[in-house]
């Protein structure tokens, strides 16, 4: 059973209109952006505070106002600072009549990588901010007939990022992609065999790539060790082995892979501020 969610695979919107949105605050459970990937276009926009996105590994730093697009496939992770931003994500398909129309000729590129967009969108392009805003306006409001609104809204928009050069053939981030890919084969793997004995080893034979190279990119796309990545999602699968499913502490352990109750409590403490025992009783108070 899968506990992490780094192949966002859920529907988007409906099957008659595949477009998401999220107004994400700080109470929000998604607030702090984990690593992840979709085959889907994501928009970005940064109501208040700071937000720094990593798409590819690529940071930028956001501030109030400001807008990113999030290409298709792009493994990206978030760090809100007192923010509140908003989201919209959509299947691209949805905007093509067949695979073979005029608009698939455009989108299609966007959708299987052979095309690199300028992510960060400039305040000064005010045509295409404005576009972009309105796209949050009408899926944040949805008035009558919204749904025409945000298909001609964001056909305007793609218009405008290719007018303008926002989209583009790049080796250096077609580059970045490749590498995202890697730590993309790893992440995969280790969600699918969390509760199992994971080495270096494995994820060298997983990615292609030496045991060294690996610690290195898992860090720089994680912000995390592979042992401390792999920790986190256990202790999470854990929590939710005893908040969900009302297990013990030491079933939780041994069911998410420690072997060890005393590491487990070590490492559970130091993720959760507080022991396996604590967390227990106070969802079960």
């Amino acid at each position: 059973m899968k506990f992490s969610d780094l192949h966002e695979s859920e529907q988007r919107g409906t099957l008659t209109f595949p477009v998401s949105y999220y107004y994400i605050t700080s109470d929000d459970p998604r607030y702090i952006m984990k690593p992840h990937w979709h085959k889907d276009f994501e928009v970005i926009k940064v109501i208040s505070g700071e937000f720094k996105v990593f798409l590819n590994n690529i940071p930028y730093n956001l501030h109030r106002g400001d807008i990113l697009f999030v290409p298709c496939g792009a493994l990206h992770r978030g760090e809100p600072k007192n923010s509140i931003y908003e989201c919209i994500v959509l299947d691209l398909n949805f905007l093509r009549h067949s695979r073979n129309d005029s608009i698939s000729s455009f989108l299609s590129p966007l959708i299987n990588g052979n095309l690199s967009i300028n992510c960060l969108l400039n305040k000064t392009d005010n045509l295409i901010y404005a576009t972009a805003n309105s796209l949050f306006n009408s899926m944040r409001t949805k008035v009558d007939f919204f749904e025409l609104d945000v298909c001609s809204l964001f056909l305007k928009l793609f218009c405008e990022l290719y007018r303008n050069n926002y989209i583009f053939t790049s080796k250096k981030i077609q580059k970045s992609g490749r590498q995202a890919q890697n730590i993309i084969k790893m992440l995969d793997w280790i969600e699918e065999n969390l509760f199992d004995v994971i080495t270096l080893e494995k994820l060298s034979e997983i990615s292609g790539l030496n045991e060294k190279y690996i610690c290195k990119i898992f860090k720089d796309y994680t912000s995390k060790t592979p042992i401390n990545y792999i920790n986190e999602m256990r202790i999470e699968a854990a929590c939710h082995e005893m908040s969900a499913n009302g297990s013990s502490v030491t079933e939780a352990a041994f069911n998410c892979g420690f072997n060890d109750l005393s590491y487990f409590s070590k490492v559970f403490k130091s993720y959760k501020g507080m022991s396996p025992k604590e967390y227990r009783s106070r969802k079960f108070v």
